[in-house]
């Protein structure tokens, strides 16, 4: 089944293939490259994914990517492992897809997620750390592509444990829906870091910090609005593999969590490998579905690439998840082949029918066809080969 899925994108690329307008995917890699990918389909329903541009960026490690679809310009951070900084480099993207240059700066070491927040005028990111320790810092942008220091906040531990949990980890910056709020899960340390935003002048305050229990390993999580003064917060630990969902009520200056929902990440599946590293997390467009990604849980074997080799190969997985908010709970749906190795990260498209996934191990990015209506997967219906190890993908629709 694979290998004719192959040949019949292969086919796809010379019959009637009309460009999908606008259909545009950012790919970050760890060899120093951003690439350009434009999506066509023809109308027999194939698709195919081209590249149009390999952007050369500041640094040698660029670990995401944060798109301002207004102004039509790309945050990127720089990783730098495991240099003593890393950097956030501002890009104005041009219509064919290349990148040029606005504004870079050094940062603190290991940024892995940046954040725009404010209303546009401010810019958080999320340190992991390298040889130094974790931390957040925020920056003060404009929408021409300026980036100006704002705050630059470190985390130590009272308590280290062993690695990775032997210092502050932070691995991501969440807006509470109110967008008064920014929630850090630090791995290293099981918080949820919370700061309260000052939107007059866009400097953050940390504010009570939520506790995980031990040896979770908080990755990255989503939250969404539910009501007035209320929002839902779903977490993904990536050490003991499990998804929790809590509703969180806003204080003036701090948020309170109630736990309401947790599980395994694999649903009622137990991975084949028991060494796994949950990854990602998102919600569909419709917010009625979650997709979550683990890595190296070898669940799947899927044919070979190479038609020409009968090798099947293993394959990680993506997972579907139904949060019911009458009840708070988290309902496993489905899973899929990931159709390769360390699905790193996965992005939506706007109407929810397309899942893109890298897979940093195997230097690939592959598309999943998803049902809306049910949010059961498909088949994968595009892949493209990019070099390095791809670690981030945005669609800019």
């Amino acid at each position: 089944m694979h290998s004719l899925q192959y040949l019949l994108r292969f086919l796809a690329l010379f019959l009637f293939i009309a460009p999908s307008a606008a259909t545009r995917l950012f790919v970050s890699s760890y060899d120093g490259n951003i690439t350009t990918l434009d999506l066509s389909h023809n109308y027999h329903g194939f698709h195919a994914l081209k590249s149009v541009a390999v952007n050369s960026v500041t640094g040698s490690y660029p670990s995401w990517i944060t798109l301002d679809a207004k102004n039509q310009l790309l945050y990127v951070v720089d990783e730098a492992w495991p240099s003593q900084n890393g950097s956030v480099t501002s890009y104005k993207i041009s219509s064919d897809g290349k990148l040029s240059a606005i504004a870079n700066q050094t940062t603190l070491n290991g940024p892995v997620h940046a954040l725009i927040y404010n209303d546009g005028k401010a810019l958080a990111l999320a340190h992991f750390s390298g040889p130094n320790i974790g931390g957040l810092t925020t920056w003060l942008i404009d929408g021409s592509g300026k980036i100006n220091p704002l705050q630059s906040l470190t985390f130590t531990l009272a308590n280290p444990g062993p690695a990775p949990q032997d210092k502050a980890h932070v691995h991501q910056v969440i807006l509470d829906p109110s967008g008064s709020f920014i929630l850090a899960p630090d791995l290293g340390a099981d918080l949820v870091r919370i700061f309260k935003i000052d939107p007059t002048t866009s400097l953050v305050t940390q504010s009570k910090d939520y506790a995980i229990p031990a040896g979770t390993g908080p990755r990255h999580g989503l939250a969404r609005h539910e009501e007035p003064g209320a929002c839902v917060f779903v977490l993904v630990g990536e050490l003991k593999s499990d998804i929790t969902a809590y509703t969180v009520t806003h204080g003036q200056d701090s948020l309170d969590f109630n736990l309401t929902s947790t599980g395994s990440i694999y649903g009622p599946y137990v991975p084949h490998n028991p060494v796994t590293r949950p990854a990602e997390i998102i919600v569909t467009p419709d917010n009625l579905n979650i997709i979550t990604s683990s890595r190296n849980d070898t669940n799947y074997e899927i044919s070979n690439w190479d038609p020409t080799n009968s090798t099947r190969l293993l394959s990680d997985t993506i997972m579907s998840w139904k949060y019911d908010y009458a009840t708070h709970q988290i309902n496993f749906v489905d899973d899929s082949p990931s159709y390769g190795s360390w699905p790193r990260h996965v992005s939506i498209n706007k109407d929810g029918t397309l899942v893109a996934v890298t897979l940093q191990f195997d230097q690939r990015v592959v598309l999943v066809e998803r049902d809306p209506k049910t949010g059961h997967f498909g088949d994968s219906v595009a892949d493209i080969v990019i070099s390095g190890g791809v670690n981030c993908i945005i669609w800019d629709e």
